[in-house]
């Protein structure tokens, strides 16, 4: 069976709101829809309205440029002062959310407990969720990358009753965002292969087919060539790269190799 690579830009926070408009008029232009290959974009909150007007209605399907936001509230709507709720995102037509991003954990000290609290959230309410794992510097430099990424997707899917649907992993090692610097493609499929056969084994009734796993972490138009050739590689979020109107679309023309899972 075949699965969908994906291609997932996440800008962080830094277009405004004429560059983030003008960016997401070139990518609608440009940007030639491709069978198996879902191409999301993820702006910052208050840019979500004014992108989801330029994404035009027939590209909102599996192989056009689909919206996706940076984070999700771990509450319904309500007194949660500068949160952004699952029902507004749903109204502004986002399709996926990014939970526990590295940069998030960091800074905002999101806990095992909130993430798990987000999830849900997403999950429930028909938003699928991109969940990030990934390791600091020494723990690589140790050796203890496995049990650590391990350890982050059993503290948060340990107890849930079933996989959600099309759920996607993203492998971000914290040291490789930003570096130019990549793990070893063997590193990338032994971690890869690791997340699925843990996952597998958090949820053994699950078919494989609906678990994604996807790379994170210095993506660019050259090194995703050999990436995407990797059995458990099912596609990329993009950093800084996906604020470039050609960055993003080399990697997107570059990732369209034929697979099969």
């Amino acid at each position: 069976m075949k699965k969908s690579r994906l291609i997932i830009g996440n800008w962080k926070s830094y277009l405004g709101l004429a560059d983030g408009i003008a960016l997401a008029k070139a990518l609608v232009d440009h940007h030639v829809p491709q069978a198996n290959q879902i191409v999301v974009i993820c702006p910052q909150f208050p840019l979500l309205g004014a992108i989801s007007q330029v994404l035009p209605f027939h590209q909102q399907t599996s192989n056009g440029i689909l919206l996706g936001s940076q984070d999700i509230s771990a509450w319904d709507a309500g007194a949660h002062t500068g949160d952004v709720s699952h029902s507004l995102l749903s109204d502004l037509g986002c399709h996926y959310s990014i939970i526990g991003h590295s940069e998030r954990r960091q800074g905002n000290q999101e806990t095992d407990a909130m993430l798990k609290e987000k999830l849900v959230m997403a999950i429930n309410n028909g938003i699928t969720p991109i969940f990030c794992v990934g390791e600091p510097l020494n723990v690589y430099q140790s050796k203890q990358t496995l049990a650590f990424i391990e350890a982050q997707l059993t503290a948060v899917f340990s107890d849930f009753p079933a996989i959600p649907d099309q759920l996607i992993i993203a492998y971000e090692p914290i040291w490789a965002i930003g570096s130019n610097i990549i793990p070893r493609l063997s590193e990338i499929e032994t971690v890869h292969q690791h997340i699925n056969k843990a996952l597998q084994q958090l949820f053994p009734v699950t078919p494989s087919e609906s678990i994604r796993i996807i790379y994170g972490g210095s993506v660019n138009a050259d090194n995703c060539k050999s990436m995407i050739q990797q059995p458990s590689v099912d596609g990329f979020l993009v950093g800084r790269a996906s604020i470039s109107e050609l960055d993003f679309l080399s990697i997107i023309v570059n990732s369209n190799k034929e697979f099969t899972s």
